[in-house]
């Protein structure tokens, strides 16, 4: 896992693409949303969602790291709005259908990291209609 963990250092570490990201995720999710973190690596995006007032967040990752983004949210006094599913996206179940998907494939090319599958199952399965 030390080669997962330096490479989400390496990220969280680039002021610009964590800026970006927050911008984002501010101008999409709103107070009382549910939220969709797929791949959810540390969870900073989902931490980023709660801040812009979503009422509850689903991290789902199937790597041992969603251990360490547990951690980060009871630190950051998230853990009451932030649910940690350990599993593969297209194997999980949630218990409501959410408001907004994100994600962020650290350490993923484009097409070949599944995305689109991912995706496409989210919106199926997770995705409230409109």
């Amino acid at each position: 896992m030390s080669l997962v963990l330096d490479e989400h250092r390496q990220y969280l570490a680039d002021d610009t693409r964590v800026s970006a990201f927050r911008q984002a995720i501010e101008e999409v999710v709103g107070p009382g949303d549910v939220v969709l973190d797929l791949g959810a690596g540390t969870g900073i995006l989902g931490l980023m969602a709660c801040r812009a007032g979503a009422k509850r967040v689903y991290a789902v990752d199937e790597g041992p790291i969603i251990g360490l983004a547990r951690d980060i949210a009871a630190a950051n006094g998230l853990q009451d709005r932030i649910t940690h599913i350990k599993g593969l996206s297209t194997r999980v179940e949630l218990p409501e259908r959410v408001d907004v998907v994100l994600a962020d494939q650290i350490g993923r090319f484009g097409l070949e990291s599944g995305i689109l599958e991912y995706f496409a199952d989210a919106r199926a399965r997770f995705l409230k209609p409109g």
